[in-house]
Formats: structure tokens, C-alpha cells, sequence
């Protein structure tokens, strides 16, 4: 047991430790004020849930369906969110070589490292059921038999969701082990975890837009206790046995005790696949070796692209930039704030070019690519510094990737804008003219950030590409630009003749402003560039 404790506290800290490097804050306290300020943000709209499903189901009898609610909100995203951890704990970990030397059984390792997904899991359900429990111990009052129940509640929530995962996780060991693949199912995951939270997002939306949606469903057969007690069978035993149900609180907790002694029974063969996985990950590749010219571009290009690519943390930085206004988009329309009606509208014709541009333009607005450009390389920024390569090629080649992505992502929002919005052959020319005048400049001008202050030393990848000074640097210059536009509009607005005129010479200002960047980047930085240490 101490052996144990003492490994779980081991992978806890170093868990801790993590989080900290994420937020990329030196300072300590800091950084634990910032994630504490997290957990309130993100403990504020379960709240608001909580107090509005509560006033719902205490007009009709039931304030303990609340819980039930929430319980389920919580294990749905508890289940998504242990998917990508385990598979990092397990897979990607690279302290299986130090604990196998210890003398320690394998059980006592997988358990230590399972507690660690259980911490991460359980303040999860503090965040989502903890508001739940204080609005109904306010409303309803605090009993002995409340609190412990409620309490055993919160412990055992994480352990369903946390078993399910790590079944699954075994089920595709053989896929995990490669570690491309690995990469491939935490951007799945996180993809999956996106459309659940959007998923619950809209719920909450709907009801509180509709508090009168959640009685309706209720009274009727086929509502929404219906639903919960037929799919989901545990959130009903955990509801009765809170109101006091032996019967079901031995259900409840009969299930939770099999779900450990599965885990416990499971745990041998968890260390052997993740040891199978870290062995073949160390090994060395065995195979013929095929050389194939290709010219310096196409190689720093390919280089620079997937370095993207086969980071999960940096290719989901960067799909999500594209899918912004196709998020926006889904989330308006299942809130019913708008609707593809709207944009067939007479009165939205005027708009309709300001729409486009907006839309096709928004990767290279939202996206900083080419702020982190350089940073994305940490310390193998070395290996382009000792090849043959002139600092103005490597610069404009990582200026050039991102020019790339960000087009890419504008074609994609062309093509669907072309099949739901009564476009013209003008209207696409000027939005088309613009974008890329201002992807041009935007991609230029962002590397200048990073050439100034890269971040090489960063240990995660989240602080290269999120909780960086360089994406707020580059944001303000977008606000800035924003601000000109804006002043230009309330000094001068005859200026301004219409719609078209505006994009036009906006694309104009933006190419002006993009060669004069760039005479400057490739005349200038090239000896700063040079002189960036590691």
C-alpha cells in the first residue's frame, strides 16, 4: 500500500507539473491562481444548469432529477475526456523504463497510473455534480444520510466512465502502439470531445432559452426520464439511492465494486501492452532505405507542414482556425439564431459580400500560424540552422506553409459558401482579391513576432501554440486593424461608396502593406533570424 501511495503521489505531481508547463507560467502561485480561476469559469454555467433544472424539476415533484442530469452531462464528458489521458499515461509516457526497474508489482503501477486518470476524472465531477449538490442541499436542506450518500456519489462517479475508456483503449492497443496512430486517436478524441461539448452547449442553450422544454418532456411518456432511466440505468440507481433506496444503493455500489475488481483483473495486461508499445516505440525501424531528390523548398515546405501534422496539439490548433465559422454557423443554427433562410433574404443582399469575405478570410484572421512558425520547432530549431540553407529561404518557406494552410482552409469555406449563399462571379472575385492580400500580410507580418521572441525551450506543446505572448501579439494587430477600419468608417463614412468599394481597396491597402513587410522581413531579419540561439 505505501508503495503504492507513494507512486500515485509521483504521478500526480508530475501530472500537476504538467498542467503548470501547459499554462506556460513561471511563477507558481500564479499559476495556480490561473487554473483555479479555470475551474470557476468553468464551474459557472453547470450553476446557472443546476439552479434552472432544479427550479424545472421542482415544479413537478422531482429536484432530485437534477442530479440525475448532471450526472449524466458528467459522465459523458468524463468518457471523452479519459480517452486521450489514459492513452497519454500509458502510451506516450516515457517513465515505463525507470518503473519497471523498481521493485514493484505490475498491478501496483497500472493502479498508480489509473489513480492519476481518477484525480483528473473526479474534478471533472466536482466541476459539473458539485454545483448540483450545493443547489439542492440550499433549496432542499442538508441531511447526515444526504451527505454521505452525495458524497460516496462524487467518489464512485469517475470509475464507469474511467473503465469504459480503458476497455476501449485495450481494444485498440494494437492500433495505439504505432505511434503515428497514437497521435491519429488523440486528435480523434479530441474531435469527439469538441462535438460533445458543443453537443451540451446547445442543451443548456435550449433550455435556458426554454425552461417550458423540460417540463414538456417530462410529462410526456416517451420524455426525458424516460430516456434517462432506459439508456442510462446507473444515473437512476444513483437518484433513488441519494433519496434514501437501499436497494438501489446496493445496485449502484454493487456495480462500481465490479467495475474495480475488472480493472484490478485488467491491470497485468494494461502494463504489458503499454511496455509492448514503449518497446517497439525505442526499437529501431527495420526496412530498405529509398533516397529521392526533391528541391530545397519542397522539403523545408514538407518539413514545416508536418511538424503540424503529427502534433496532435498543433494539428488541432490549426483545423480548428478553418472550422471557426463552420462551428459559428452550427452553433447559431441549432440555437435557432439563424438560418440559411436569412442569407436568401432581399434585405441580407447588401451584406452579402461582407459576409463572404468574412468567412473566407477568418483562417488567416483567427489563425497565428506563422507566429509560432519558429517556436512550433523547440529544440530541433537547430537542424535548419547547421544545413545549407539562407535565412531569408527559411523564413519565407515557414511564411509560405502558412500561407498555404490558411488558403486551403479559405477554399474549403469558398466551396461550401458557393452552394448556401446566392454568390456571384463579383462578389467571389473581390472577397477571393481580398483574402489573399490579406493572408499574405497577415502570414508575413506574424512571422516578424516570432523571429523577435521564439520560445524554444517550451517542454509541452501547448504552451508553443496556446499560451504564448506571440498569439496575443498577433491578435492585437488584428484588433488594430479592426480599430483603423472602424475610425475610418466613423471620421470619413463617405469615404466608404459601398460594399464592394470597401473590399476592394481594403484588398488594395492589404497587398501595399504586404510587400512593404516583406522587403522588410527578407532585407532586415535575416541576421536576427540568424542569431536566434536554443
Amino acid at each position: 500500500m505505501n508503495k503504492l501511495k507513494s507512486l500515485t503521489l509521483i504521478q500526480i505531481k508530475d501530472f500537476i507539473g504538467r498542467a503548470q508547463e501547459s499554462i506556460n507560467v513561471k511563477n507558481n502561485k500564479l499559476a495556480r491562481l490561473l487554473q483555479v480561476a479555470l475551474v470557476f469559469i468553468l464551474a459557472i454555467p453547470a450553476i446557472n444548469f443546476s439552479i434552472l433544472t432544479f427550479d424545472a424539476f421542482a415544479k413537478l415533484n422531482h429536484p432530485e432529477l437534477m442530479i440525475t442530469t448532471m450526472y449524466v452531462n458528467a459522465v459523458m464528458l468524463m468518457f471523452f475526456l479519459g480517452l486521450p489521458f489514459i492513452v497519454s499515461v500509458f502510451f506516450f509516457a516515457r517513465d515505463l523504463k525507470f518503473l519497471t526497474a523498481l521493485p514493484v508489482r505490475e498491478d501496483t503501477i497500472v493502479f498508480a497510473k489509473l489513480s492519476t486518470v481518477y484525480i483528473y476524472l473526479l474534478g471533472i465531477t466536482l466541476i459539473f455534480m458539485g454545483p448540483a449538490f450545493i443547489v439542492y442541499i440550499i433549496k432542499i436542506g442538508l441531511t447526515l444520510q444526504f451527505f454521505l450518500l452525495g458524497l460516496l456519489v462524487l467518489l464512485l462517479a469517475p470509475v464507469l466512465p474511467l473503465l469504459i475508456s480503458a476497455l476501449l483503449v485495450l481494444l485498440l492497443n494494437r492500433f495505439l502502439i504505432d505511434n503515428s496512430r497514437r497521435n491519429l486517436f488523440t486528435i480523434l478524441s479530441n474531435f469527439l470531445l469538441l462535438i460533445a461539448i458543443i453537443f451540451i452547449q446547445m442543451t443548456l442553450t435550449r433550455y435556458l432559452a426554454n425552461p417550458e422544454f423540460i417540463q414538456k418532456a417530462l410529462v410526456t411518456k416517451e420524455g426525458l426520464l424516460g430516456l434517462v432511466g432506459l439508456r442510462f440505468p446507473p444515473s437512476i440507481w444513483m437518484t433513488r439511492m441519494l433519496m434514501g433506496s437501499p436497494r438501489y444503493g446496493l445496485y449502484f455500489i454493487g456495480l462500481n465494486v465490479v467495475f474495480f475488481f475488472i480493472l484490478q483483473s485488467l491491470a497485468r495486461l494494461f502494463f504489458r501492452r503499454a511496455l509492448m508499445a514503449y518497446s517497439q516505440d525505442v526499437s529501431r525501424a527495420s526496412g530498405k532505405i529509398y533516397y529521392r531528390q526533391h528541391s530545397q523548398g519542397y522539403q523545408l515546405l514538407k518539413r514545416n507542414i508536418l511538424i503540424i501534422l503529427k502534433q496532435p496539439t498543433f494539428f488541432m490548433n490549426t483545423f480548428l482556425t478553418i472550422l471557426v465559422p463552420v462551428i459559428m454557423f452550427l452553433v447559431l443554427s441549432i440555437s435557432g439564431q439563424f438560418s440559411l433562410e436569412m442569407l436568401n433574404n432581399p434585405g441580407m443582399k447588401p451584406f452579402l459580400i461582407l459576409i463572404f469575405t468574412g468567412i473566407i478570410t477568418s483562417p488567416a484572421i483567427v489563425g497565428n500560424t506563422s507566429a509560432t512558425a519558429i517556436t512550433r520547432e523547440g529544440q530541433a530549431f537547430w537542424e535548419t540552422k547547421v544545413l545549407p540553407i539562407k535565412a531569408a529561404d527559411n523564413i519565407r518557406y515557414r511564411v509560405l506553409t502558412t500561407v498555404l494552410i490558411s488558403l486551403f482552409g479559405s477554399a474549403l469555406l469558398l466551396t461550401v459558401s458557393a452552394f448556401i449563399m446566392p454568390l456571384t462571379v463579383k462578389m467571389i472575385m473581390l472577397g477571393s482579391f481580398f483574402c489573399l492580400g490579406a493572408t499574405l500580410f497577415l502570414s508575413t507580418v506574424d512571422i516578424i513576432i516570432d523571429i523577435y521572441r521564439p520560445i524554444l525551450n517550451w517542454t509541452n506543446p501547448t504552451a508553443a501554440v496556446k499560451n504564448n505572448m506571440n498569439i496575443t501579439v498577433s491578435l492585437g494587430i488584428r484588433a488594430l486593424l479592426a480599430l483603423v477600419v472602424y475610425l475610418i468608417y466613423r471620421i470619413a463614412p463617405g469615404f466608404i461608396m459601398s460594399f464592394d468599394t470597401a473590399i476592394l481597396w481594403g484588398g488594395i491597402v492589404f497587398f501595399i502593406l504586404y510587400f512593404a513587410v516583406r522587403y522588410y522581413v527578407y532585407n532586415y531579419l535575416d541576421k536576427v533570424f540568424l542569431n536566434i540561439s536554443i
